[in-house]
């Protein structure tokens, strides 16, 4: 292969890689917020059940500063007795990009519950690659989050 045919390569291996996780803009907030709710306002104790619901605007709490919505009472109830359990890991950001040391924009509708905890992602070609090895991501993305400073 030549030189100029190995960087090409290279580069397209590089954004191929990189459009896993296209990089969106970075709210100033240790949480990733829509309109100053908590992960699109979607219910955080429902993925724990393995479904992604959209939360009522009608039952909320607020936790660390942020809105949160949940689908019915019992949610509600249940995140208020340790919200630390339920929310997400790196802000809800998505993980498989905390794990190359960039902060990405989420969607609710891409998560797995990995060791007990929820992650977030930006899509299902993210989630599926960080299933290969979740272990070993996110020894990385907590080294990554714990390094990141975000705005005031």
């Amino acid at each position: 292969m030549t030189a100029t045919k190995t960087v090409l390569a290279s580069l397209a291996l590089f954004t191929l890689g990189s459009l896993a996780c296209a990089p969106g803009p970075v709210e100033p907030w240790d949480t990733n917020l829509r309109d100053g709710i908590a992960v699109g306002g979607y219910d955080v104790v429902a993925y724990f059940d393995g479904e992604a619901v959209p939360g009522d605007d009608a039952i909320s709490t607020e936790w660390d500063g942020v809105t949160w919505l949940f689908a019915d009472e019992q949610s509600r109830a249940v995140f208020e007795e340790d919200p630390e359990a339920y929310a997400p890991r790196y802000g809800g950001w998505c993980a498989w990009s905390m794990r190359w040391n960039q902060i990405v924009d989420s969607k609710p509708g891409h998560f797995s519950i990995d060791d007990g905890e929820l992650y977030l992602f930006n899509n299902e070609d993210a989630r599926r690659k960080w299933a290969r090895d979740p272990a070993r991501y996110r020894r990385i993305a907590d080294r990554n989050w714990a390094e990141i400073e975000l705005l005031p």
